[in-house]
């Protein structure tokens, strides 16, 4: 199936090499110079990907890239990360964090979106009650969608608190995504 090991590019999470066709494999990144950087350094990386049928995909954490201290900031650093994983064919997903952030994250994403990057997507939370009404919203954009359950603990009045509550959930979002 291929090979699990540590690269040099991505010294914080191992890289996987699979020689299967068609496998999509998140590699995370953290910050936005770390980001571009690894775009540029980690060409041998990129080439490894192509030729074992892996689609790079980033994801990333719009925390990273500076959202809690100015959007407009955030807003141009993930532009440039976009713009250097379209020259070299990679997807970048941007990963939802916990409920402060799930508004400003999607209008970030909104944002980019309207400038015409098509290179990226964002993960919804099936935990959160509003992320019904998002997945319809990005569903009619046509936008790359990750459902995930979530992994914060949020509170009653904006998610489920029980497990079969966001299992359920998942299932519904997860019906309106096929």
């Amino acid at each position: 199936m291929g090979d699990v090991r540590n690269d040099p590019v991505l010294p914080a999470k191992p890289t996987i090499t699979l020689g299967l066709s068609g496998l999509s494999c998140p590699a995370p990144l953290l910050g936005a110079k770390r980001v571009l950087d690894d775009l540029e350094a980690g060409q041998v990386f990129v080439n490894q990907f192509f030729a074992g049928g892996v689609e790079p995909n980033i994801s990333l954490k719009l925390t990273q890239l500076g959202i809690g201290v100015d959007r407009a900031a955030c807003v141009d650093n993930l532009r440039r990360i976009l713009e250097r994983g379209r020259a070299q064919g990679f997807f970048i997903r941007i990963d939802m964090e916990n409920s402060p952030w799930t508004q400003l994250t999607l209008d970030i994403f909104q944002t980019v979106w309207d400038l015409g990057y098509r290179n990226v997507g964002v993960v919804l939370q099936a935990s959160l009650y509003r992320s019904e009404q998002d997945v319809v919203a990005l569903n009619a954009l046509g936008a790359r969608v990750r459902l995930v359950k979530g992994a914060y603990k949020e509170p009653a009045t904006i998610a489920h608190q029980r497990k079969a509550e966001v299992d359920a959930a998942f299932l519904r979002i997860m019906r309106r995504q096929i």
